[in-house]
């Protein structure tokens, strides 16, 4: 309680406006998402009021390409008549307004201290976690408390639209948790035993893929940190999971489902490329395959046949594939305005190391950074308010160092 106390103090009599809400921002984050929401946007709009976006934009030049990529997204949304697609893209703007601001306000003291608080949120997440799947289980009468439902609402989710979201999040805040571990000099089992306890979250969101992105994420966090013990610890993790996955053992849910979740991936996989012939150069903005998937029922029937096909046809929310998601509903110009503002962050990343700035930064922001490519292969959980902007905020955390690299004459890349 006196740690609670004491940080509360900090909050309203320490802290500035900004870093106020750059903290109230970051704990919307762990809030059901309808709250995220109205906070994102009211601080965005705030900003907008009261603060000069311009001149934050200045000291940041790469943020131009989220700002013009939101207005893209909104008028090849508007071109093509895909009307939800743009009201989300009124949102990315909103979002890229946050970023910009988070990334202009953020020092290092606050930074630790908002990590600090996604890493306690994350257990009350966990905890709520625990009750919903004692609800899913006493109303589906499951043979016993750890079977997870293959029905998608009856999964854990906690604060998050679906489980996948939430198992991303969980994904993020092992990420910090690993950080945290290499960074800090005291109480770093803390972080290993939060760590070690949202294990069961993951497992509790039945999502499968995971546990695979887990363990090839933080392989790659302990080998740049050169923590040998660490590595052999993963490694040991990775075996299991592989035992689980040859051997489907009970550590991993839902293995048996897997086969059919791979079948329907496939009928959107191909509806999807039938669908890049049209979208490849503009896209049609956000949730473009739910928007237009109909208008390809008849070329996917004629090349692929019904006979396969459930009852939910070829419709899907998304490609379920970064890698589709792309070409389908970005489109090349999209792509290259989100990837020029992702590919600036990556030069950040590599003066962290280089210049031995702060290494165990940049470790976590490669650890985010593959977390997204590897959980978003075979699904499109990174497209969401909560994920989305945890993403962007912690890949923007360099500017805890933007003097040191703002001083840099020559860059080096």
């Amino acid at each position: 309680m006196k740690i609670v106390k004491r940080y509360f103090n900090k909050f309203f009599n320490k802290y500035n406006t900004d870093e106020r809400l750059i903290t109230i921002l970051a704990v919307s984050l762990f809030s059901p998402y309808p709250i995220t929401a109205v906070v994102l946007v009211g601080i965005a709009i705030f900003v907008l009021i009261k603060r000069n976006l311009l001149q934050m934009m200045k000291t940041m030049k790469s943020t131009i390409f989220i700002i013009v990529f939101s207005f893209y997204w909104l008028l090849t949304s508007l071109i093509f008549q895909n009307y939800l697609g743009a009201l989300i893209s009124v949102g990315v703007f909103f979002i890229a307004i946050d970023i910009i601001y988070y990334r202009y306000v953020i020092n290092k003291k606050l930074f630790q201290s908002i990590l600090n608080i996604i890493v306690f949120l994350s257990l009350i997440s966990l905890g709520y976690g625990i009750f919903e799947q004692l609800y899913y289980h006493l109303i589906l009468n499951t043979s016993n408390y750890f079977t997870i439902s293959n029905l998608p609402q009856y999964r854990v989710h906690a604060f998050y639209f679906n489980a996948n979201y939430y198992s991303l999040m969980i994904l993020f805040v092992e990420c910090i948790c690993v950080y945290k571990f290499l960074n800090v000099k005291k109480y770093p089992r803390l972080y290993v035993s939060v760590g070690i306890l949202n294990f069961f979250a993951i497992y509790l969101t039945g999502t499968r893929v995971a546990w695979l992105s887990l363990l090839i994420t933080w392989l790659a966090m302990f080998i740049v940190a050169r923590n040998k013990t660490a590595i052999f610890a993963t490694i040991s993790y990775g075996i299991t999971i592989i035992a689980s996955l040859i051997f489907k053992l009970p550590l991993i849910p839902r293995l048996i489902d897997y086969g059919a979740s791979l079948g329907r991936r496939k009928v959107i996989y191909d509806t999807a490329f039938l669908m890049m012939k049209d979208t490849w150069l503009f896209g049609k903005g956000p949730l473009t395959y739910f928007r237009f998937n109909k208008d390809y029922y008849n070329q996917y029937v004629a090349k692929y046949g019904t006979s396969h096909l459930n009852d939910l046809g070829i419709a899907s929310q998304h490609t379920h594939s970064l890698l589709l998601e792309l070409p389908v509903s970005f489109g090349l110009i999209g792509t290259l305005l989100i990837g020029a503002y992702v590919a600036a962050q990556f030069r950040r990343i590599y003066y962290l190391g280089s210049l031995r700035i702060d290494k165990n930064l940049m470790i976590l922001i490669l650890g985010i950074l593959l977390v997204v490519i590897t959980n978003n292969i075979t699904d499109f959980n990174i497209f969401w308010i909560q994920t989305a902007t945890l993403f962007f905020i912690l890949l923007g955390s360099s500017d805890i160092y933007r003097k040191e690299i703002t001083d840099i004459k020559k860059p080096i890349l």
